[in-house]
């Protein structure tokens, strides 16, 4: 009897530890999330791009309204040129879930790298590489996709200096990237005054029809 009861109590002690587990994983449920993104006088922004740490993105239309699918317990991350970049959690409990609306705030041109991708198409890929010594990064440290009035944004950048490269399997771009764009350190007031003005790395690009991959 004593054995059998030792069997049961470590079934229960078992059973209870895999209860416990499932409680502290995260939300992966999956699901779609709707909303609006307003400026801080309340005002639509279209154009918003809105991806998901999962992979998921989309844009937000005239009316400042997406819809994307997204994991729960995962950011969403909205960024707009000339704008802060803001994360919201959103836990998906239930499908066509609608979030509250996202209000974005102006941010600093001293830390943002954005442009023009030389065509109103959305989908084409700029990738963000930075200068380590004398050698930019192979791999991009950020990448964006265009929304469909073709600008990109790169807001609340680290000091550094930057290349930016537009990637797109059925465009072909000049210059191929733009490189040599500093972002000053905090509190370098000379470097702050050169590049306080909105800097704008546009390239001029030329697209079959089709979409990027």
């Amino acid at each position: 009897m004593k054995s059998k009861t030792l069997v049961y109590g470590s079934n229960a002690i078992i059973l209870m530890m895999i209860i416990g587990h499932s409680l502290l994983l995260p939300d992966t449920s999956y699901g779609q999330v709707q909303g609006c993104v307003k400026n801080q006088g309340n005002k639509p922004l279209p154009c918003v791009r809105i991806s998901s740490a999962d992979g998921s993105a989309a844009c937000s239309n005239s009316s400042g309204r997406y819809t994307l699918e997204a994991a729960g317990g995962k950011p969403l991350i909205f960024r707009k040129k000339g704008f802060t970049i803001k994360r919201i959690t959103v836990p998906l409990n239930e499908d066509n879930q609608t979030i509250p609306d996202v209000h974005l705030a102006k941010g600093s041109p001293e830390n943002e790298i954005a442009g023009f991708a030389g065509i109103k198409k959305e989908g084409i890929t700029i990738k963000l590489f930075k200068l380590t010594g004398s050698v930019y990064s192979k791999a991009p440290v950020d990448t964006v996709k265009t929304c469909a009035d073709g600008v990109y944004a790169f807001p609340e950048l680290a000091a550094g200096t930057y290349r930016v490269m537009p990637d797109c399997s059925v465009c072909t771009f000049r210059p191929r990237y733009h490189d040599g764009i500093v972002i000053p350190a905090p509190g370098n007031r000379n470097q702050a005054a050169q590049t306080s003005a909105p800097r704008e790395y546009n390239f001029i690009t030329t697209c079959n029809p089709g979409e990027c991959y």
